[in-house]
């Protein structure tokens, strides 16, 4: 009986794997940012000499991957039950990595003294030559 059950949750796992197959790249991407954001958060605790508790690494594991995990395949399940043309999985996935990301930054933050998202910040801002349109003439309104 035991085994029948064993074999059965098998087979069972083996199935929802290959069903969320085409999940699993975003939700890996979202557990190596987190997992980042875990080291470099360690890092910047260290240097700084605070404490490392094993609450904060379980925090990561509760708080974090796991409803991280769970909100990627739910918005997985809606986008090919019933939005198919929305990518909600991947905006769900991206939302997610841009605020862990946003996370390491700040740790780099305390790390190196450099706050890389605001120079990031800085980079994508379109610069004042850029609003010149090169293919439009110059106004002469000294001339009228």
């Amino acid at each position: 009986m035991l085994d029948q059950v064993l074999s059965d949750l098998g087979k069972f796992a083996l199935w929802l794997l290959l069903f969320t197959a085409p999940a699993h790249a975003s939700m890996l991407t979202v557990c190596i940012v987190v997992v980042l954001d875990l080291i470099v958060g360690i890092w910047a605790a260290v240097k700084q000499g605070q404490k490392i508790t094993s609450y904060g690494l379980r925090r990561t594991v509760t708080q974090k991957i796991l409803p991280y995990q769970v909100a990627i395949l739910c918005a997985w399940l809606i986008e090919t039950q019933f939005f198919s043309l929305i990518p909600l999985m991947k905006a769900v996935a991206g939302f997610i990595a841009v605020t862990e990301s946003k996370s390491v930054f700040e740790n780099l933050a305390r790390i190196t003294g450099l706050n890389f998202w605001e120079v990031i910040k800085e980079r994508l801002q379109p610069s004042a030559s850029a609003n010149i349109n090169p293919n439009r003439p110059a106004d002469d309104t000294n001339d009228k």
